[in-house]
C-alpha cells in the first residue's frame, strides 16, 4: 500500500490530544504506520501532535521526501517535524525544515537520496538532523517569507533574496515543478523545476517547495502614453 502527495499545502493539522489511544497522539499531518509514502513539492505548516508534529514513521514504513518545506510544527516530547520508531527508513532531498520545535527525532534513519555525486542536500535550522548527504546545511536560517499567495493554486513560503536555499542543490534534476506548478526549463529532454534563481548564469535547484524563477525578481513599471 502507498500514498503519494504532490504540489500541496497541508496546514493546521493536529492529532486528538485527549484520545485514550496512544496511536492517536502521533503524526499531526501524516502517520505512516507501515506503508510507502511519497511527499514531493509540497509544504507542511503549523502541524501539532505529542509525537511527530508533522510526520511520524511507524515500524516497516518507507518514506520518500523531495522538494518539501516543513515549518512551524509543534510537539512534546517528540520531534516536531519528523519522528519515528526504531530507526525507520527515510529518503529526503532538496528540502527545508525550519521553525519547528525540533526538526528530527533521534530514531529517524535518513538514507542518501542517490548514491555518489549529485545527491540532493537539505537544510535544517537546528542541529537535530543527520541527513547523511554531503553539503547539507545545519543551524542555518533559510530566510523564508510568510505563508502567502506567491502564484499557483496553493500558498507557499517564498525564499527571500539572499536565502542560502537558492540555487544550492547539486542535483541536475529535482522534479518537474515546484509546489506552484512552475518550472525553469528542460534538462536532458525532461521538464525540470530548476532555474537560475540568483542570476549567476547557472541553473540549479532550490531547496524546499518554492523555486525562485528569474521573473520573480523583475520589477514592472506602468507605461504612460502621452500625445
Amino acid at each position: 500500500m502507498g500514498l503519494e502527495v504532490t504540489n500541496s499545502l497541508l496546514i493546521n493539522n493536529r492529532t486528538l490530544d485527549r484520545s485514550p489511544n496512544p496511536a492517536n497522539h502521533k503524526g499531526g499531518t501524516v502517520l505512516n504506520a507501515s506503508g510507502y509514502f511519497w511527499l514531493t513539492s509540497s509544504t507542511i505548516s503549523q502541524s501539532s501532535s505529542k509525537i511527530g508534529g508533522a510526520l511520524f514513521l511507524g515500524a516497516g514504513s518507507k518514506t520518500h521526501i523531495n522538494g518539501v518545506t516543513i515549518v512551524g510544527s509543534k510537539s512534546f516530547p517528540g520531534a516536531a517535524a519528523i519522528d519515528a520508531v526504531d530507526y525507520q527508513y527515510v529518503q529526503i532531498s532538496n528540502s527545508i525544515l525550519a521553525d519547528n520545535r525540533m526538526n528530527c527525532g533521534p530514531t529517524v534513519d535518513f538514507y542518501e537520496y542517490t548514491g555518489g555525486p549529485g545527491q540532493g542536500i537539505n537544510l535544517s535550522d537546528d542541529e537535530s538532523c543527520d541527513f547523511k548527504t554531503e553539503g547539507s546545511l545545519y543551524g542555518v536560517d533559510p530566510m523564508l517569507g510568510p505563508l502567502a499567495n506567491n502564484g499557483g493554486p496553493t500558498r507557499t513560503y517564498a525564499l527571500l533574496p539572499g536565502s542560502p536555499a537558492i540555487d544550492v542543490s547539486p542535483q541536475k534534476y529535482c522534479g518537474w515543478t515546484d509546489q506552484r506548478g512552475f518550472y525553469g526549463g528542460v534538462v536532458e529532454g525532461v521538464r525540470s523545476r530548476a532555474a537560475d534563481g540568483n542570476g549567476d548564469g547557472i541553473v540549479l535547484c532550490d531547496l524546499g517547495a518554492y523555486e525562485v524563477m528569474p521573473s520573480d525578481g523583475m520589477l514592472y513599471l506602468p507605461i504612460t502614453i502621452r500625445p
